[in-house]
């Protein structure tokens, strides 16, 4: 019965010390936790936090710089966006400062207005090659006729190229040209039979096959040939 009862106290004994060093393990990590190894994958996820905030705080900064609206007081921040969205709705075209503020600020709308820009640029190209003010018309009409009813920038299409043709009918060049493709080609081959009257490889000066007359200037520069 003694040794029964000995070998119950053993293990009694050995129960309770393992149970209070569990205990004090506990306590230990508790306590050293803090100081404890972070794992890759933690310290992975940490840095990609740290680099996200400064990647931000980099961008911010950069933006405050090239933000045209920087250093404007309240009242002339307001002024210039509402200049910035006249100009879009009456089809102006814009200024590096005015892009870039969209770019910022309102990218939907900036995405839209760098294609206008382009088209715009293209029709104001065209014209410039027109020959008479009747093909600068078809040319600004049949840019017009392909704007399609789906795209997301027609009202602001349609805005810039009407600008760009009333532009360039205010210019010089519009002005002087014929009225009718007729006219330009007409203009056209009167301008070459007075281009008969050219100079050859050598430099000397070419009169018109037809001429029935021949004439020889003297050294003083009056007519000789005749008496």
């Amino acid at each position: 019965m003694s040794d029964i009862q000995s070998a119950v106290n053993s293990f009694k004994l050995s129960f309770f010390k393992n149970n209070k060093t569990q205990n004090n393990n506990k306590v230990t990590e508790k306590l050293f936790a803090k100081y404890k190894l972070k794992s890759e994958d933690e310290q992975q996820k940490e840095s990609q936090v740290d680099t996200s905030t400064i990647g931000l705080t980099l961008k911010d900064a950069v933006d405050s710089i090239f933000d045209p609206t920087t250093g404007m007081s309240d009242e002339e921040k307001k002024k210039f966006i509402e200049k910035l969205y006249k100009k879009i709705k009456s089809g102006k075209k814009l200024s590096a400062d005015e892009m870039q503020y969209l770019r910022m600020n309102d990218p939907v709308t900036y995405a839209k207005m760098a294609k206008v820009q382009i088209q715009r640029k293209a029709l104001e190209s065209r014209l410039k090659q027109a020959k008479s003010k009747e093909e600068a018309l078809e040319i600004y009409t049949s840019a017009k006729s392909r704007i399609s009813d789906d795209d997301p920038a027609r009202e602001e299409l349609n805005a810039a190229y009407d600008d760009a043709y009333g532009e360039f009918k205010k210019s010089e060049q519009y002005k002087k040209l014929p009225a009718t493709e007729k006219e330009a080609k007409e203009k056209e081959k009167n301008g070459t039979s007075r281009s008969s009257w050219n100079k050859d490889i050598t430099g000397d000066t070419k009169f018109p096959e037809n001429e029935e007359e021949t004439y020889e200037f003297g050294i003083s520069g009056d007519f000789a040939g005749e008496e």
